[in-house]
């Protein structure tokens, strides 16, 4: 029986990939919580979070990655955030560690990211869940980059699929 070429290098935080002008960057990952319940109702009690969806820009660290009308994920909650379990109607769970924070940036980016996922970039949704690469992901805009999540676990397929993208596609 044929057997895979498995990965051993999980990238390490700093690593990056150039596929011709685009980069692809393993950030530091950010503490998370995932929040289920009323969104609106816990953003606002919270200082007014941001909502991000599919596309969308987040101003900063701390916003809402929105899953589903009552299911988000906390970017950097801090000390702000209450301990898990069942706050004002909100279930609050600790999801640090749970994803791994890619970043994609150069005039290629969009279209390094459209060769993985069927989802329309440019007409975003409401939701930041997209497949990419065949898995679950979360994608968002930060400034004149591209924000991907992908499950930890799930790091060296993702990193081994954007390895074999070809360079020539991105320029």
């Amino acid at each position: 029986m044929h057997e895979h070429n498995w990965s051993e290098n999980v990238p390490a935080v700093g690593d990056q990939l150039t596929l011709g002008n685009t980069t692809v960057t393993r950030l530091s990952d950010l503490d998370m919580a995932l929040v289920s319940g009323d969104i609106a109702h816990f953003a606002e009690r919270h200082g007014a979070l941001e909502s991000v969806g599919l596309a969308q820009y987040t101003a900063d660290d701390s916003s809402l990655l929105r899953l589903s009308r009552n299911r988000a994920v906390w970017l950097s909650p801090g000390d702000s955030r209450p301990p898990d379990g069942w706050h004002d109607g909100v279930a609050i769970s600790t999801a640090t560690g749970g994803f791994a924070h890619l970043q994609l940036d150069g005039p290629g980016a969009e279209h390094l990211l459209a060769q993985g996922t069927t989802a329309d970039l440019r007409a975003g949704s409401p939701s930041a869940a997209v497949r990419f690469a065949g898995q679950q992901a979360l994608l968002c805009r930060r400034d004149a980059t591209w924000w991907l999540f992908v499950d930890a676990p799930l790091l060296a397929y993702h990193w081994t699929w954007f390895r074999g993208a070809d360079a020539a596609d991105f320029t």
